[in-house]
Parts: structure tokens; sequence; C-alpha cells
């Protein structure tokens, strides 16, 4: 875990299955040796007797005095976990200390056996148990670690000494003794430990499969939000995730060396994943007989989305460049916290292009890495076609995204992608009055087997005005999808198009006086009263009333009205359901649940509208609600 300047350490091993018979090469990453065996039990069943020293075998980088070989003693017992005691810290501390000591491990205990194990349990699976020691009870090594290192887990201890001299033939966590003093922590160290314990067993054991590291660190994280150890935001992990992930925001998600830019690459990675397809894709994706970003596609198409990893991926590349759900829901984050703080500055900004200039520029991409280029100060003049061209000897594996910034102040998102025949050019037609652009180039060549340092590779980007805009039989562009939420929609769902209107369009059927606000998503919204169709002032002095379109009764019940409101003025993201009390009276109820909850009780992102803060003072506020009504 990486808290500021406390940093998990990892062991992993490589687990390569050559054949039936299951043996095993293990190089691993810290030594250089090369081990070679059976997988095998330990011959004897753990016998473990509290106040009793045992020797274990410790990492000498991360044992605070840089020994391999430490003694610890049993110091309690709880239902599924045993917890030894460094001796030579224990003897170096007061009698009044030891009992604090005690009193921590206590409460680390009861957490464990009450919330750790039952929840992370249920959720991803069992642990190897027995285990390797025959003992059905994990071991928890509370050592004194350097510093840096809140804890780590070492999966070569799963292993029989034939296999590996070193291993302590346990199922083991070690966690720094000295975390116990901030309870917040240490919950959090052993919660992201245990998934990776649990992990071995279902990966590496039951399916034999290596998953990558960025994927296996994503879940351990997602594990304390799982726990609701991130539900008060600040103090929490998570938090300290989204600084890590600001100040490295160019970090690539897959490759991994252990920093503290890749936690929070993959920590906010996984709660977008989450909050806008649900967790069941991370549990699936977990009981896949397939690994890395394959597994995740597999989990998606079995969940019924039409979108994969690569989609999700630029899609989360534009949320993080903008935030901001009103745009549409696959653009912004939903919980506090992640809401207010995640946007990334420009990566590369490219301001003022004549209209004579040619500019070009190189940039090295790695896969799955993000970088947001600004294209700014945009003028107008005769040449108001902007031509971008990409050019690398990869540039087949590269799609992207292009948001785009009018100047009337609308916004849209827009996707290519360059491994598609014809030439590798993007236009965007300056003269309708765009005032930026954010490009959004991603490499994605490697879809698995992930190390500590992956490649680079160029890509050439050219910028150059141009005076009109190619045609497409004469220029075939490169794909370019716009709006892509409708993925998520049912294929049921109706457009204002198909009754010849358009979204924001005031209706109401013949003969009734209800008037409704219609969206591109197939969804109504009920206008509950005169005064508050006045509240639109753009509109007129009559308010919608000179802009309601009469239609039948048909068209108004094709779409599905809905009750959720968020606030377009402050943007604070929050969701609100308006309970109707009376013919021109409601609540206003605050939606107080995460995105993902919302989505697993029926709700749709879509069918949020958008009212001012003139409207919404219009309403008396009812209780928060945290389930939606039937």
């Amino acid at each position: 875990m990486c808290y500021n300047k406390e940093v998990e350490m990892h062991f992993f091993r490589k687990i390569i299955f050559y054949s039936v018979t299951a043996v095993l090469a293990i190089p691993l990453f810290v030594y250089p040796e090369l081990y070679r065996g059976v997988f095998i039990q330990s011959a004897e069943a753990a016998s473990v007797t509290n106040g009793v020293s045992q020797p274990f075998s410790i990492s000498k980088d991360y044992e605070f005095s840089g020994k391999s070989k430490i003694n610890a003693t049993l110091k309690m017992e709880g239902q599924r976990a045993k917890y030894f005691v460094e001796d030579n810290y224990w003897s170096n501390r007061s009698s009044f200390e030891q009992q604090e000591i005690l009193q921590q491990i206590n409460r680390l205990a009861d957490e464990f056996d009450s919330r750790i194990y039952p929840v992370e349990t249920d959720f991803w699976g069992s642990e190897s148990n027995p285990g390797i020691d025959q003992d059905p009870k994990v071991i928890i090594l509370l050592a004194d670690l350097i510093d840096t290192a809140g804890g780590y887990y070492d999966t070569s201890h799963q292993f029989s000494k034939v296999q590996v001299p070193e291993s302590n033939e346990k199922d083991l966590i070690y966690l720094n003794i000295r975390s116990l003093r901030n309870e917040r922590k240490a919950f959090n160290f052993l919660a992201h430990e245990f998934q990776h314990l649990i992990a071995f067993n279902q990966k590496t054991i039951l399916r034999q499969l290596e998953d990558d590291i960025w994927l296996n660190e994503l879940r351990s994280e997602y594990s304390l939000t799982l726990l609701g150890y991130n539900d008060i935001y600040p103090g929490s992990n998570l938090k300290a995730r989204v600084a890590a992930f600001l100040s490295e925001p160019n970090d690539s998600l897959t490759e991994w060396s252990n920093k503290a830019g890749d936690y929070g690459q993959v920590t906010i990675f996984g709660e977008y994943l989450v909050e806008h397809f649900g967790s069941n894709i991370l549990k699936k994706s977990f009981h896949s007989e397939l690994s890395g970003t394959i597994s995740i596609d597999q989990a998606l198409q079995d969940n019924g989305y039409t979108l994969g990893f690569e989609d999700i991926f630029l899609r989360w590349s534009v949320a993080n460049a903008i935030n901001d759900i009103l745009l549409g829901s696959d653009y912004g984050y939903f919980r506090d916290g992640l809401r207010q703080e995640l946007r990334i500055p420009a990566t590369r900004t490219i301001s003022g292009l004549s209209e004579n200039a040619v500019f070009s520029m190189t940039e090295a991409f790695k896969d799955w890495q993000q970088k947001w280029i600004w294209i700014m100060d945009i003028s107008r003049g005769i040449k108001n076609v902007l031509k971008i061209n990409f050019n690398g000897e990869k540039e087949d594996f590269f799609r992207g995204a292009a948001i785009l910034f009018n100047q009337n102040g609308t916004r849209e998102v827009q996707f290519f992608d360059l491994s598609k025949s014809g030439p590798d050019n993007l236009f965007f037609d300056l003269g309708r009055g765009l005032e930026k652009i954010i490009l959004i180039p991603v490499k994605m060549e490697k879809i698995r087997d992930f190390t500590d340092k992956e490649l680079l590779s160029d890509l050439t980007i050219s910028f150059e005005r141009i005076s009109e805009m190619p045609t497409v039989s004469a220029s075939p562009l490169p794909s370019i999808e716009t709006n892509p939420i409708e993925t998520k929609l049912p294929v049921s769902a109706v457009h204002p198009a198909d009754f010849g209107l358009q979204e924001g369009d005031f209706i109401r059927a013949e003969g009734d006086n209800d008037v409704y606000i219609i969206n591109d998503f197939g969804f109504k919204r009920l206008v509950l009263s005169p005064q508050i169709c006045l509240l639109y002032g753009h509109l007129g002095e009559r308010g919608c009333f000179a802009a309601v379109k009469v239609v039948s009764a048909k068209v108004r019940d094709a779409f599905q009205t809905s009750l959720f409101f968020t606030d377009g003025e402050n943007k604070d993201g929050r969701v609100y359901f308006l309970e109707l009390t009376g013919e021109d009276s409601a609540l206003l109820r605050f939606v107080n649940m995460s995105g993902e909850d919302f989505v697993n009780q029926g709700g749709n992102f879509s069918s949020i509208f958008i009212f001012n803060t003139r409207e919404k003072n219009t309403y008396l506020l009812g209780a928060e609600i945290n389930n939606l009504p039937i």
C-alpha cells in the first residue's frame, strides 16, 4: 500500500506450468537463482504454540535492519488468522507499549474475522485452505519493516522448501508492526494483501494462470472500496491514490514498477470501471479462465455490454480530462472526491496555429498510457479546416478521442481508430465555432504479460490548416464515433428524431395539460408547475409555454418518465429524486448511493435531467434515499 511515504512491496513469482506433471519454473524477481521442483505441500501441518518463538524468513530489503531471518512469537489467535510479533521488536518495548500492541492486534483480528475475511472471500473466493501448512488460519507476521513498507505478500512462502529453500511454507502476510498505530491504515494494508493471498489460490493454483500484476493490484485496491474503507473520503486510501494519480497522470496503466503512480493509475481506473459497469466485471474477470485485458473483455460481454476494454479506456481518458457527467455519464465520476478533485491538465499545449503554419510534434507512447494534447486559441480565417496527420511505426495500433469545445458552450466527444484503412488524417471544421480541442491518442498494441519496463513507440502528429473539408469519397476518414453512450441503452429506446423532435423540446399530449421536456435517450421529465416553466428566462417572457409542441398521447408515452435531476449550474454532481406529493408539489430527495448501486438498482444515468438552481430551490428538501423507489 502506498500512503505518501508508506509503500507496499511485493515479491511476485512467475509461475509457468509446463505439463500435467505440474513442474514449475520460478524465476525470482529479486534473487537471481532459478528453482525447479514439483508443486507439493509441506509434509507436516504447522504446530504453533502461543508463546513459543519460531524462525521466519523475511526480505532483507524490507526488514528494518536488513536481516533475512527473524524470530517471532504467536501473540494472538483469531477465528481466521494467527498473529505473530517479531521478538526483537517486542523485547525492546515497555510493558505499557506491549499491552498497547496487544490491544491493536485484537482490534485488527476482530476486523479481519468480522469484515475483511467474510466480505473478500464472499466476493473473490477463498484463499488456499488449509494451505501448504495444513492450517486453515492465515499467518500474519507483524515485523519491524522499513518506513516505506506498510506490508507485503510473497508467493514463495506457499511453496515447499524443496522448490524455494527460503520458503516459510505458510499462507503468510507481512505487516509493518508500526502501522498498527494508525488503525485505518492497518485495516487497509491487511485487506489489500489478503486479496493477493486469495488471488494466488484462485488464479495460480486453481486455474494455473498468471495474471498481470496491474490487474492483481487493481483488485486489491478495489477491495478497500468493497469493504467501505473509502466511503469517508478525507484521509482515505482513495484520496492518497488520487494524489498519486494527479502527480503522474501520464503513467502507463499496465506497466508495473511498483511506484506510487502505478497504484494511482490502477485505483482510479478500477473506481471508474466499477462506477460505470458494476463490480461484477471485476468479479467475473477474476474467476475467468483468461487473464489481463482479455478477461475484462469477456466479463463485459458476459454482462451484456457491447463496449470492450479499449472503449472503456478511451472513455476513462475523456473523463479524466473533463470529469463532467452532464456531458454524458461516461465522461465523469460520481463518487465524492473523485468528482471534485480529478481533472487532468494538458500534457502538451499547442496554441495559436496560424493559417500558414505547419507544426509537428513527436511523442513517445507506451501501451495504455494517457496523454492529453490541447489545441488552444483557435482563430478563424480563410483556411478553416484543421488537418491532423499521424505517422509512426506503430500507428496502426493507435485509437483515440477528441473533445471538441465550441464557442457557444457546447461540447462533444468523438472517437477515432487509426488501424483502419485509409489516410491517417483527422479533419475538424474550425469555421463552425471551435475554440479548443483536446486530442487523446492511445497505443493499444499489447493486451497482456506486461512487465516493469515496457517499450516506447514514437508517434509524430502534424497539424496544418487547409481551406476545404475533404469529401468522404475523395479522402476516406478514420472511423469517428460520436456520443457512444448509446451502447448502454435498451435497444427499444426511442429518440426525438423518430418523431420529428429534438433534445430539449417541450411537449404535451393533445387534451393533456402536463408539459414535459424530452432528451436524446428516450426519457422525459415533468415540468411540475407553471411557475417552474417561467424560471427559464432564455425562453422569453412566457417561459416554456411559447415553446411547447403538441404531440399525440402515443408519442408522449413513448418517452419514459424520469424523476432524477442534477443541478446544471453548480455542477456538484449530486443526483436528486423528485417525489411527487401533489398536483403541483414535490419533495426533492438526495440519492445517497454510489454510481454502481444506482445502476444495479435499475437506475440509468441517461435518465438524469439538468435543472437550474432556481428550480431546485422551489422544492422542499426531503430525507435522502439509499434505495431507488420501485
